[in-house]
């Protein structure tokens, strides 16, 4: 289970509904965000209120509730509630675009392609998977539904994947799925600000890396945690650049033979602590 062996989301409700296999279950939450990344360098999705308009008609409810059906939680900043420098605990928990398709409507007008007219295809890039697919498939029908904006979804080995992303003619949209290595949000938000990704504005790009850059380099946690806020705040909110979707939730299913065995929610699962029962 977890990342290492993936089990699906679709065989979650027969795995609870089994005896045998329901006391071998168990679930938690993984200190991970899955996300999608705007290209903020290519036209049109240089444009902030077309990114805007996007996000507003992301429905994560629906994602968390309808397509993957796995303990996943909507998620609104990118950096996981886990880790010291998210806004979860704050006034400002909800940093990212809500739900809201009459204000996506309104943005897209004013970005100049009113009901979609005139608006050239959406590229969005994804791991080619079937979960990454289902993803990318829901997004392009909610995109579709609301704002009647093509999205041409794109699936590639993870090789391939690199290579797009960093490519100068890199897509549009990109699925960005972090699992957190340890509990800081510079994990999280530190390669965000790389240029071969072109994922934040230039000029933005620069304010959010100095900010990052501070936080490193702060000792006492409530300043440090204060700037890593700032930094998603332009990423997730004054710029657009990305849309956190959902939070992860790891699923496993372990022998009762198998004790001493626990999982982190940071990294993963130590083998070295297990031993088995004859």
């Amino acid at each position: 289970g977890s990342a290492y062996l993936n089990i699906p989301e679709d065989e979650l409700d027969k795995i609870t509904n089994d005896p045998s296999l329901a006391k071998e279950y168990s679930s938690w939450p993984q200190a991970g965000t899955y996300a999608y990344c705007f290209n903020t360098w290519r036209k049109p999705t240089d444009d902030i209120r077309l990114r805007k308009a996007i996000a507003s008609v992301i429905d994560r409810n629906l994602i968390t509730g309808l397509v993957l059906r796995g303990g996943n939680k909507p998620a609104y900043s990118f950096v996981h509630p886990l880790v010291l420098g998210s806004p979860s605990a704050n006034a400002d928990a909800e940093i990212a675009i809500p739900f809201n398709p009459d204000a996506g409507r309104k943005w897209l007008r004013q970005a100049g392609y009113q009901e979609g007219h005139n608006l050239p295809q959406i590229e969005l890039l994804c791991l080619k998977s079937e979960r990454h697919l289902r993803l990318a498939n829901a997004v392009k029908l909610l995109v579709k539904h609301h704002l009647n904006i093509q999205i041409k979804v794109i699936s590639v080995d993870w090789d391939n994947y690199i290579k797009r992303i960093e490519s100068d003619n890199a897509p549009h949209m990109f699925c960005l799925d972090w699992i957190g290595e340890y509990p800081d949000a510079n994990n999280f938000l530190n390669k965000l600000s790389h240029p071969d990704y072109k994922i934040l504005p230039r000029r933005a790009n620069e304010e959010f890396k100095s900010l990052i850059d501070l936080a490193g380099k702060t000792m006492e946690s409530d300043t440090r945690k204060e700037l890593y806020i700032q930094a998603e705040k332009i990423l997730c909110r004054e710029t657009v650049s990305l849309i956190p979707i959902f939070y992860e939730a790891s699923h496993v299913l372990v022998k009762p033979r198998v004790k001493e065995w626990y999982m982190s929610p940071f990294t993963g699962h130590h083998i070295k602590d297990w031993r088995l029962e004859k």
